[in-house]
Parts: C-alpha cells; structure tokens; sequence
C-alpha cells in the first residue's frame, strides 16, 4: 500500500518532532553518537518522503494536465 501525500506529510512531522526531541537530549556525552545515528535516519527519511511528495505532486499535475 503506498502512502498518500497527506501521510507522508504527516510522517515528516512526527520524525521533525522526533529529531527535535533527540536534539534537546544532546549534552556532549558518548551518548551523543547514538542519538546522531538516530537523527541521521529520521533526516534520511524526512528527505525520502520529501522526494516523494515532489514526485507524487508531479504525477499529478501530469494526469490533470493530460485531461
């Protein structure tokens, strides 16, 4: 089942909130370099999802323009 755009947006907004939550628990400790990690994957996700949302919104200008 693929995602609608409005789920993808709404997906972008919880790993936004949850690279804000993880941000707020940085203190400079060895800790850090897991909630890094943990940040870079939400990034890595935020971005997919934004690359599909450009791509979905494309495709359907293409079908609206085709009619």
């Amino acid at each position: 089942m693929s995602k609608t755009i409005k789920e993808l947006k709404e997906e972008i907004l919880e790993y936004e909130e949850m690279i804000d939550n993880l941000t707020s628990q940085l203190c400079g400790d060895e800790e850090d370099e897991e909630f890094e990690k943990e940040i870079g994957y939400y990034e890595m996700i935020i971005k997919n999802d934004k690359d599909l949302i450009n791509y979905l919104e494309e495709e359907e200008i293409k079908k609206f323009e085709q009619r």
